[in-house]
This record gives C-alpha cells, structure tokens and sequence, in this order.
C-alpha cells in the first residue's frame, strides 16, 4: 500500500500538495468545489477506495479486503468443482486454495490489498462463468478486469478467444461466432479498450521505449533497485517469476501434480476445466508477448513478464491439485507402501549429498540456504500430506487409529504454520525508532516535504501522510531522480549550509530526516550509498569533496529518535553554526 498513499487525500484534499512520487500518475477533476483524484491506470481500483473512503480510511479498508476477496474465491471455486458433480472436490480444493493464499508473497496474495490482489478472484469468476457458458457474464468479467488490474484484461481476452476456436478432425479449426458469444465479448473489449488507453496515455512512461535498453538499464541490474533477471530465467521482473517464495509454493504444488498424473493419469487432465488450460496457454502466450516488447523493445506497454506466469501458473496448479485430491487420497496409500523403499532411499541419499557437500565446502553461505529451502520445500509437503494419512489408518484398532489422527493433526498444524509463516505475506514492521519519526512528521504542516534515509522515507508518505522527495520504494518513479537524488547526498554530506539551504530551496524540502549510521567512516568507505545508477552518480559527486567534517550532524535537531533526526531546512536553523 506504499504506492498508495495518496489516497489519503479523498479524506482530506489539502494534503499532498506537492507530489514527486505519483504527480504524473493521477487526473484531478473539480467535483461539486471539491478535487476528485481518479488513478487511470487502474480506474476501478482507484474508484472502489474512493467509495470505501465515505466509511473507513484506506489503509484499514486495505486488511479488510481479504474478508471480501478469500470468500468470493471459496465460493467460486466451490462452484467451478461442482461442474464436475464432486463436492467433495470442492472443500479440497477450497482448503489447499486457502493453505497456499496464506503461504504467498504479494505478488499473487489477496491479501496485500494492492491491484494484483484481484488477480486471482478475478481470474476464478471468470473461469467459472466461461466454464458454465454464461458468456454475458464472463465479458462483464472481462471489463471489470480491465478496470482494476489492466494485465488481467489481455488474459482474460485471450481466454475467451480460444474458447471460441472449434477443433474440427484433421487438424482443422473453425471459429464460433454465435452474436450470444462475440456481441458481449466485442462490447466488452471496446469499452475496456478505451479506458486502458486513457490510463495509458496519462502513464505514457508504460507506452513509450525507454532511453536506455533494460539489459544495459543500471536500474535492472543485480545492484539495481529491481533486477531484470536474479535466476535467469525462472526469477526476475521478466523471469517467470518474481519471487523465490513463488517458487516454492509452485514446486511444492508440481511435486504433488506429479504425483497425480502418474497415479491417475490423463483422467487428472479432464478433472479441470477446458477454460483452465486456455487461460495457461494465453498465460504462456502473454509471456513471451510481454517478454518479447520489454526486453526487445524496452517497452512496458505489456507490462512485464512475471506478471502473467506466476498469477496464471499458481492458479492452474490450484485447481489441478485441488480438483484431483479425492482420488489422489485413494491411490496414494497404495503406491506409497509399493514404493517406500525408493523412497527412503531418496532422502538417505539426499541427507548423504548434503552432508558430503558441506564436507567438500564447508561453508554456510551454501549450505544453510540450501537446507531452508529443502525444508521448507518438505514442509509443505508434509502438510499437505497429512490429509492422506486418514487412509492409512482405515485398518487400524481403534485405539491407535485415534491416536494416529491426533499425531498427524498436530503434525500438519506445525508444519503448516512453519511454511506459511516463513512463506506468507509480510507485512510492513517498522523498528520503534521508525515508528517514532513516522508519529513525529505525521505533526508538521501538512505541505511539508521530507528528504532524507531512503529507507524511512518510504514510510512517511503512507504513515505519516506527507510529502517526500524519493523513497527506497521504485526511486526511478521521478524522471528527474538520477539529478536530485545525487544532489540529496551531496547536501547530507556537506561541509557549507550554503550547500543544504540551496538544495533545500530547490526542491521545496522543509525537513531532513537523516540516518547518523550514514555518517559513519565505515559507511562511507563502503560506498553504497544507494541502488545503481544513482550511486556511481552520488559517488561521482562525493569525490569531489572532503568527506570530514560534516555540517548536519552538528545542527540540533527538532526532533531524534536514534539513530535518526529530523532538521528544519531553514535558514534560521544554521544561523548559530555559521
């Protein structure tokens, strides 16, 4: 919810006067004498917080969100297992959707209360709807869509025209054009059509190539702020990827897909829904599209890559496993008592690897990782596991059949909670020290603009509601940030006033908030001060000066809270210093 703080002015209109972060982003209408902010690239995200302001501030109607989202997904999905006539695929498949949902980062979790949190409700209205032929409602789904979270749009498109292409034998195909199918699909795409290209062109950045190539872009390097590739070319901004918590929870989830197909075989395919495997394949097809027009072409008008593979691949995975899972009950006992033996020779072998390797490489930079992500990788499977076990205890007296249940009960709980509580959404969790600077400019005018640690200052705008100048939080959002970012170093490691009232003037910065550990010698000799390209920029300007004795850490300050301070930029500040 960091990118949108600025929503606190549909409460009150004075604030954010001045914006660097997302001036160019938002269209300001006068309403009855009062301003109406509208964010066109995501219209209906913005105009639902907007209609939620009337009643509770936006950052609480964030967490209540999930209480909207997490029962429209179980009901949907509950639906979408129906169509095969098995309830009981249903709660499976409603209790590993809810296992996973909790265990996800915010990247495809409902829970961040961001625009990609309606990524997947979406997605699961829409597949029922196209599932069960109600076309008018699927196009109604197809616009709502395009107004919240615009990459859904072209899925859900794509979707809907592969499902009007009609194999025919010999590999022949005909197009279906009943006017109940093409006429609310048309009528859909034309309207979506014209508010994404409002939002686009007042986000013209997303549209237009960028100067420099994003695989020579500083920005998308590993020292960038968000790289192109961390593991190419599963993890990155155009990897399939963009989290390695993503990863995991797709492993865990293929494992089991394995499983599956081979204990059930192509009778698992058939369980899901034929408008499943479209939307996998638009997925595929939206990612080489995207991939192709920003890496190629260095354009964002697809936005990027990962934005359609991770959502798409979690979502069809989902409803694979969970669609499946009743039969998978009944067979995997068997199968497993079949082959225990390969099996424990498995993981002998893999404990056996592990302990050689760290032998061969002593060293835990290598090591440790690799062990969390096995057992992690295992806890998941664990849990979810734990449901099999039921079976296995059909044969047993009593007695030991409930004392079994109880074992595996608790088992599943542990696990469980380990997984989601080392995968799941993390939220934002400010030291004391933070939360005390947050608290303290929350009290200054309300036009007073803040520079300062990058780090803290992504908070201010959020939590305190007023303005700054960058943040650590996507620094590139200002096309001028690669001048005055620089300039902000520069004036904090001043050794003349003259220097930090100009900067001061120049940008209409009233407050400094600095970080005296930035002041350190050993700070300094490390020199990274900040994400490329802005810190081969800032170390350009500080070699042109005498890093000693600086003049910040001698003005008293308004306010500190350690390590940090806050400084009015004033004149009248440096008066005694001079």
């Amino acid at each position: 919810m960091q990118n949108f703080y600025w929503m606190a002015r549909y409460q009150d209109s004075e604030l954010f006067d001045v914006d660097y972060l997302r001036e160019k982003e938002l269209v300001e209408f006068n309403l009855g004498g009062k301003p109406f902010i509208v964010y066109p690239i995501s219209l209906g995200y913005g105009l639902l917080y907007y209609a939620a302001s009337f009643v509770v501030n936006h950052i609480w109607f964030s967490k209540f969100l999930i209480l909207l989202l997490l029962p429209l997904c179980l009901i949907y999905l509950f639906k979408i297992a129906q169509i095969a006539g098995s309830q009981l695929s249903g709660i499976c498949l409603s209790l590993i959707f809810t296992f996973f949902m909790l265990a996800s980062y915010q990247s495809v979790s409902i829970g961040s209360g961001l625009q990609r949190g309606f990524i997947i409700p979406l997605l699961i209205v829409f597949l029922y709807y196209l599932a069960r032929k109600h076309f008018v409602r699927a196009a109604v789904t197809i616009f709502v869509s395009g107004l919240i979270y615009w990459p859904i749009f072209p899925l859900t498109v794509l979707t809907f025209s592969l499902s009007l292409i009609k194999p025919h034998p010999k590999y022949k195909f005909a197009i279906d054009f009943d006017v109940r199918k093409i006429a609310p699909f048309l009528v859909s795409v034309i309207l979506s059509l014209g508010v994404l290209i409002w939002g686009l062109t007042v986000n013209s950045n997303l549209v237009i190539p960028r100067d420099t190539a994003v695989t020579q872009d500083p920005m998308l390097s590993a020292e960038g702020s968000t790289p192109l590739f961390i593991s190419f070319p599963w993890l990155g901004r155009a990897g399939v990827f963009d989290s390695g918590i993503d990863i995991v929870n797709f492993i865990v989830l293929a494992i089991f897909a394995g499983l599956i197909l081979k204990l059930s075989g192509r009778q698992s395919l058939r369980r899901v829904p034929v408008a499943g495997w479209y939307l996998l394949l638009s997925g595929w097809i939206m990612f080489i599209a995207s991939f192709i027009t920003f890496v190629g072409f260095s354009s964002s008008i697809l936005y990027q890559p990962s934005r359609y593979t991770r959502a798409v691949l979690f979502l069809v995975m989902i409803l694979f496993v969970g669609l499946n899972w009743p039969d998978f009950l009944q067979k995997f006992p068997a199968w497993f008592r079949k082959k225990q033996l390969q099996i424990i020779f498995f993981f002998v072998s893999l404990g056996f690897s592990l302990s050689l390797a760290y032998f061969v490489f002593p060293s835990r930079l290598l090591l440790v990782p690799l062990i969390w992500f096995l057992f992690i990788i295992g806890a998941g499977f664990v849990t979810l596991l734990g449901g099999s076990s039921w079976y296995w205890l059909r044969h047993n007296s009593t007695t030991s059949r409930m004392a079994g249940l109880l074992l595996i009960t608790i088992v599943t709980l542990l696990t469980g909670f380990y997984y989601i509580n080392n995968l799941g959404l993390k939220f934002i969790n400010p030291s004391q020290a933070e939360r005390n600077i947050y608290e303290f400019a929350a009290t200054l005018p309300k036009n007073a603009i803040l520079a300062g640690d990058p780090i803290v200052m992504s908070g201010i705008p959020l939590f305190s509601e007023r303005s700054v100048l960058f943040r650590d939080l996507h620094p590139n959002v200002n096309s001028n940030s690669i001048i005055f970012i620089p300039e902000y170093f520069e004036a904090q490691y001043a050794q003349s006033p003259q220097v930090i009232l100009d900067f001061c003037q120049k940008y209409k910065v009233t407050h400094l908030v600095l970080n005296m550990t930035q002041f350190d010698p050993n700070f300094i000799a490390g020199q990274e001060f900040f994400y490329e390209p802005w810190n081969s920029e800032i170390i350009e300007k500080l070699d042109q000066m005498p890093l000693t004795k600086f003049m910040l850490p001698t003005v008293p300050p308004i306010y500190s809270s350690e390590p940090y301070r806050i400084i009015e930029c004033t004149p009248t500040t440096f008066d005694g210093i001079r």
